[in-house]
């Protein structure tokens, strides 16, 4: 049974994406009001169409998360919107895949944008909520790691090093915010392929032999913003089918 939450206010951030749209419908078939923010405008305003026309009540709002000040004017387009932020998803991110090279040989420019999309983004949009959520004495951020923040992985160092730093964050903010009824936590995907992606590779790299989805990430992100999950903060959520476990294979 879902748990109904008709009045709190959620942003999710990425919802354009293919993750953030299943998180954005996911709470909206919670009763939360959704404020669908990304950069690609124009595909926010489709996916607030789709939310709005199952009965959802959505708005889109412009957001680049390389920016502070564009994370600041997300906020108060929200609160002139809605009075309220209840719930943060800081989905927002993705790797530099046309890019990805050994880290001897990686671009600078590229490594700046990976850490300011994946690490930056999420600090800049926590800080220009926080401080509503501590005056309302209440709130829950959930950011979006990897499991490469917890292992490494080569070749994507600079994205590594970013979703270790979300991990990191996660439960420092935790701390810092739990005295005022915040709760701060993280879900960490594995291989999630996109919906144009040959699944083969996702298949073979988890222990149970399926395929992640989007909506199994909406669904631990909806499980961490619920009062289900009213007494748990600072935690990272894996969600990988048990591919972090590693030696997969061994004899």
């Amino acid at each position: 049974m879902k748990e109904k939450l008709e009045n709190r206010v959620a942003v999710v951030t990425g919802g354009a994406g293919w993750i953030g749209q299943a998180i954005a419908r996911a709470l909206a078939e919670d009763g939360l009001s959704v404020a669908v923010a990304d950069l690609d405008l124009g595909k926010t305003q489709e996916v607030v169409d789709r939310l709005t026309a199952d009965g959802g009540r959505a708005i889109a709002v412009e957001l680049d998360v390389r920016s502070y000040d564009s994370a600041r004017r997300m906020a108060d387009a929200v609160l002139k919107a809605f009075g309220a932020i209840d719930v943060l998803i800081n989905n927002a991110g993705g790797s530099a895949r046309k890019s990805c090279t050994l880290f001897c040989d990686a671009d600078p420019a590229v490594l700046d944008r990976i850490i300011d999309v994946n690490l930056k983004g999420q600090l800049y949009c926590a800080r220009a909520v926080i401080g509503h959520m501590i005056e309302k004495k209440r709130g829950g951020i959930v950011n979006m790691g990897s499991i490469t923040g917890i292992q490494g992985l080569e070749i994507v160092v600079d994205y590594s090093a970013a979703k270790g730093g979300v991990i990191a964050f996660t439960k420092a903010l935790a701390k810092e915010v739990g005295p005022h009824g915040i709760r701060v936590n993280c879900v960490s995907p594995g291989i999630v392929p996109r919906p144009d992606e040959n699944p083969a590779r996702a298949r073979r790299s988890n222990y149970l032999g399926g395929i992640c989805t989007a909506e199994d990430i909406a669904e631990a992100v909806r499980f961490l913003v619920s009062e289900r999950a009213r007494f748990i903060t600072g935690h990272n959520l894996v969600v990988d089918g048990g591919r972090s476990l590693g030696m997969k294979g061994q004899r």
